[in-house]
């Protein structure tokens, strides 16, 4: 992204885990970051460990009048967005059975994961175009490859998902729009704290997802990631400790190829 370098970023889902770890990553690599959420408070806190290179926003992603208005709040010099990471998303319904999850949480996790990165990614996109040159990350899921029981509604979500980044990048081939999905298996964040293993006891057919995959136009993008992600990977053959992916390993990924 050698254009790019040193441009502004926006990070969805910015006040912790994966999102977080992106916003620190870009910044330490040049990059002026719009760290963006519903928690504003993490979000400032953030923004303050960062320093002069981060702003925080407020932002929900299922809410559409937040995002109408994104364009119009951000700082002054702050609003050519060269970068955008849609990384917001949650599982609210946990994991279990779809006709024993609430209709209203299933629902609620489509909007928020599927058409809360379509409104973002809708708002931000047309400077890109105007001015030839962006990027859009996706933050999906293995669960879009790898269907697990229980997670109705998440891999709805991210199928949705991986059909979107796939299209938009049809869409935009050829017209200097990039467009890269990231797939990642099990993370320790907050987001995998609670739901993960609701419904398969220790949670260990969740934990034998592969970690991560990357969807985008470079082979030496996906190469680096791939080999970063396996680092972290359990090793069935060999019989080594699961260790999962942590947010440091996906770090790293993102760093390699941004």
């Amino acid at each position: 992204m050698g254009d790019l370098q040193r441009g502004t970023a926006l990070v969805t889902g910015a006040s912790s885990g994966i999102g977080a770890a992106v916003a620190a990553a870009l910044a330490g690599q040049g990059w002026r970051v719009i760290c963006a959420a519903r928690r504003v408070d993490k979000l400032a806190t953030l923004a303050r460990t960062i320093g002069q290179g981060a702003v925080a926003i407020a932002l929900d992603v299922s809410d559409a009048g937040s995002v109408g208005s994104l364009a119009e709040r951000l700082p002054d010099g702050w609003r050519e967005v060269d970068l955008l990471v849609n990384n917001a998303g949650h599982d609210v319904g946990g994991r279990r059975r779809f006709d024993r999850g609430s209709i209203e949480d299933w629902a609620t996790t489509v909007q928020t994961n599927a058409i809360g990165m379509m409104r973002v990614t809708h708002a931000l996109l047309p400077g890109m175009v105007e001015r030839g040159r962006g990027h859009i990350v996706n933050i999906g899921s293995i669960a879009a490859l790898d269907v697990q029981p229980g997670g109705a509604a998440y891999v709805t979500s991210k199928f949705a998902v991986n059909g979107f980044s796939q299209a938009l990048r049809a869409d935009f081939k050829g017209k200097g729009v990039r467009v890269t999905q990231i797939l990642p298996g099990l993370v320790r964040t907050e987001f995998a704290g609670d739901p993960v293993g609701r419904g398969h006891g220790p949670g260990r057919r969740v934990l034998w997802q592969v970690p991560c995959r990357a969807r985008c136009g470079g082979r030496r993008a996906r190469r680096g990631l791939r080999r970063r992600a396996t680092a972290a990977r359990d090793d069935r053959r060999t019989g080594r400790r699961h260790r999962g992916l942590t947010k440091g390993v996906l770090q790293r990924c993102f760093t390699t190829w941004c």
